[in-house]
């Protein structure tokens, strides 16, 4: 058993490799905008001789973390992906303020991820793109399209979601920041009464072809309506 050591309010929490080192790394973020980068520990090794409890109560760890920064408060829903299909992990945060924020770790020159012997991070968490929508934000999601490349896909109210577009700018005043374009989709039932009622996607359901080369993913919406889910695989 593992406790995660922070300051505030837990709202949102993810795994993945977060610092593109190829090692997946706990990232936990605060109502307050505090996020936690947490080393993953190996696997504490049972002693067979011992009560349930004793293990138990021996094997629990508290995590304290390795890399703090602060970023904008009130994130809602956390993704860790590659959501451009340039083999670079982002995490997108949904805030309860409708915005979307896309964050990327930029690494200090060729160091390691932590410095020799400290235990502290060389690098930071950068905003590279951000997006305002009009509605309040359900869930994140990636899916696949036709071509194989990555679509970041974010529910809202009433069977709607948009398409987020992220286009990083390599030249000009501001290298390193991307033009951010959104398209506005609306789930094709009938049944749609209420234009307010809250909307959930998950992407990247495989179809079935599996073995087969290139081919995109199914996406699934559903909105709560008190009714039963209501699911468009598209």
């Amino acid at each position: 058993m593992c406790l995660l050591m922070v300051n505030g309010k837990l709202t949102c929490i993810g795994i993945g490799d977060v610092c593109n080192k190829g090692k997946n790394t706990l990232l936990a973020l605060t109502a307050e905008g505090w996020c936690y980068l947490f080393e993953v520990v190996a696997e504490v090794k049972k002693d067979d001789s011992k009560t349930e409890t004793d293990a138990e109560e021996e094997n629990r760890i508290i995590l304290k973390p390795h890399y703090t920064q602060h970023l904008p408060a009130n994130g809602k829903s956390l993704l860790i992906a590659d959501v451009d299909g340039d083999g670079q992990i982002e995490i997108v945060v949904a805030y309860s303020d409708r915005v979307v924020r896309c964050f990327r770790w930029r690494q200090d020159s060729s160091s390691d991820m932590l410095e020799a012997g400290t235990g502290n991070s060389t690098g930071n968490l950068i905003q590279i793109s951000q997006w305002q929508l009009s509605g309040q934000i359900g869930s994140l999601t990636v899916n696949l399209s036709e071509e194989g490349k990555p679509e970041l896909l974010v529910a809202q109210p009433g069977g709607t979601y948009v398409k987020l577009c992220l286009t990083v700018v390599t030249g000009g005043e501001s290298p390193g920041q991307s033009e951010s374009t959104f398209v506005e989709e609306r789930l094709g039932s009938a049944r749609i009464r209420n234009s307010m009622i809250t909307t959930e996607i998950v992407g990247g359901i495989n179809k079935g072809n599996r073995g087969k080369a290139g081919g995109g993913t199914f996406y699934a919406l559903s909105t709560l309506d008190g009714e039963g889910p209501i699911v468009q695989v598209l």
